[in-house]
This record gives C-alpha cells, structure tokens and sequence, in this order.
C-alpha cells in the first residue's frame, strides 16, 4: 500500500510548477504562523495522481493535533526556503529533505512530538549526533535567525529553568503547541509573559505566537512573548524533561 501523505502539493499544478513555487515565493512572518487556535481548519490538497493514498477520516483532519502538524510542517518549509536562498542548501536538496520530512511527519503517531527540521537536517546529512552535529546544528540556528524580525536571543543555560507544570496543566492546549513543536516553554508568570526557546527561530516564533493566542481565547488576556533560540544539548535536555521526547 502507497504511503499516506497528509503534506501533499498544490493538485491544481504540475509537479514543476510546484517545485518553482516553493522555492520561488516570498516568506513572510505571518505566512509562517498557520493558527491552530481558531475554529477554521488546515487542509490539504489531495495528492497528485496514484502515487500517494489519502485515508484518514474527514473529522481527523480538522483536529487541533493535524492542525500542529501542519504547522510543523509550513515551518521546515519556511526554514527550508531560508535556507535555500541563504546558500546552506540547493533546490534539489531542499525539495529532497522538505519531502522525506512530510514523510516523516505523517508516520507519527497523533500528538507526537515532532522533530525540528534543523536536527531533521542535519541528522540527514551526517547522521550523528555527536560534536560535530551540535556544531552545525548551532550553525543553522545562526542563519535563520535573520529570517524573524527583530532581536532573538540565544541562551545556552535555559536547560537551569523550572519547568512550568501548573501552565502546562491549566492549559492542555499549550501543552500541546509545545510538546508538538518542541518548543518548551523556558519562562511565564501566570498569564502576563512567555518565553519559548528551540533550536529553531521561525518554530519558536510560531510557537509562541500560537501561545499567545490560545491565552488571549483561554482567558481573555494576550501575554507578552520572548523568543530565543538555545544550543542543542540543552533543547534535547529541555525536550526530555518536559515532554518525555
């Protein structure tokens, strides 16, 4: 049986124009963030042809868990095309790694924590995780930050943090964003702020957008929210004790 791809491209072009779209339009902040707070839906387009099967139930696709997941997805697209324009990767390797890593999204269990396309890239390409890894993971931290506007701190001792157990408990639904994301929450007071942290700015940004909102609907108060990015020791360690992933 085909593989099932809930990630699928655009039926309503060729397999070219698909490949020049995503590599040929313009990122921008907001396209980056697809919100999975409100009620409207993230949906697919069908796949091209025989070659994929689609067989999820209808109902599955509007959850608030496939709709992570496609925001997962949107943001190694968007790190991808960064990427690509920065030089890091060519156009055939970005389509080659943006399509194993929708591969790799939909074999998930639902509600898994997804890997951030930066490790996704570099345990591609060097399939390690040793020094050496650490090392180009801090290197693609490094040229993606300028792709999110404004300052993005990076703190490599967010791993000394406590994690925030009663948000996390009064608020499934950023649990969840989180866990999904891998993106742990490293500092809050109550409803008032939020600092998230990945290895990746564009994911953390989004996640903390995301955040942002799901409080703003929860309780009627929009918190302030800090975005930083942190080594890949200490994001790995975070991703454990907060999200057992």
């Amino acid at each position: 049986m085909a593989r099932r791809l809930l990630i699928a491209p655009n039926a309503d072009r060729t397999a070219s124009e698909n490949d020049q779209w995503a590599f040929q339009r313009e990122p921008i902040y907001g396209e980056v963030v697809l919100d999975a707070t409100v009620d409207s839906t993230w949906e697919p387009a069908p796949p091209e042809a025989d070659e994929l099967e689609f067989a999820l139930p209808e109902e599955s696709l509007h959850s608030f868990s496939q709709r992570l997941r496609g925001q997962s997805y949107r943001c190694g697209d968007a790190s991808i095309q960064n990427l690509v324009k920065s030089g890091y990767l060519n156009e055939a390797e970005g389509r080659s790694i943006l399509q194993s890593f929708g591969y790799y999204i939909n074999d998930l269990p639902d509600r898994a924590s997804i890997l951030d396309i930066v490790a996704f890239i570099v345990w591609i390409k060097l399939e390690t995780k040793d020094e050496k890894a650490v090392r180009e993971i801090r290197n693609l931290t490094r040229a993606l930050t300028p792709a999110i506007p404004g300052k993005i701190t990076h703190c490599g001792f967010v791993q000394l943090t406590e994690t925030p157990i009663a948000l996390y408990q009064a608020h499934p639904r950023i649990y969840e964003i989180c866990s999904t994301l891998m993106c742990p929450i490293v500092q809050c007071h109550e409803k008032d702020f939020v600092s998230v942290t990945s290895i990746n700015p564009i994911t953390a940004a989004s996640a903390g957008l995301l955040i942002s909102k799901q409080l703003e609907k929860e309780t009627g108060v929009r918190p302030f929210v800090f975005v930083m990015t942190t080594n890949s020791n200490a994001w790995t360690w975070l991703c454990e004790k907060h999200f057992g992933s």
